[in-house]
């Protein structure tokens, strides 16, 4: 038992890279380096330029440092790391210009974007749907009215969507 315990201890190395067998899918500093660790049976994979001084871990998806905010151990392209934090939902982070859902800007206006029940999102100009794409540009006018048996059904001045689909010829 104790040679077993010997064999291992080398992979418990707080300056060694972390390994799926023994640490948890995510974000790792480790020394003067940062790692981001894909669920098992992944790899470890150093970020290079990763300040591990100012680096912060959200979640095992979001991170950031001083100079860049991070998904899944990339940079997110455009991100401000200064103001970039993560939402209530998961998947959704914002920073002062932009609303992301996971490392694509969906929203440009965060001061006024909400998360909405059905997995659906709006800001003050559109409403999204699941994917991030606009389900209505009418955000003023929309409304869920029934979230039932698995179908979402949705409306605004001009439209009905059942689980994101249009329905008849709009509202008259």
């Amino acid at each position: 038992m104790c040679l077993v315990a010997v064999a291992l201890l080398p992979a418990c190395s707080r300056d060694k890279p972390p390994n799926s067998l023994f640490d948890a899918a995510g974000y790792h500093v480790r020394g003067d380096k940062v790692y981001y660790l894909a669920a098992f049976p992944g790899k470890a994979s150093e970020i290079a330029g990763a300040d591990a001084v100012s680096f912060k871990a959200f979640d095992t998806t979001y991170a950031k440092d001083r100079s860049n905010a991070y998904l899944d151990g990339h940079p997110i392209t455009g991100a401000d790391a200064t103001t970039f934090d993560v939402l209530n939902r998961s998947g959704f982070a914002k920073d002062r210009d932009h609303v992301y859902q996971l490392d694509r800007p969906i929203s440009d206006d965060p001061a006024h974007f909400q998360l909405l029940d059905g997995g659906l999102s709006k800001d003050s100009q559109a409403v999204y749907w699941t994917d991030g794409g606009v389900l209505s540009g009418d955000p003023g006018h929309f409304a869920i009215v029934s979230t039932d048996d698995h179908y979402l059904f949705t409306k605004d001045s001009r439209t009905v969507h059942v689980n994101g689909n249009p329905i008849g010829d709009g509202i008259r």
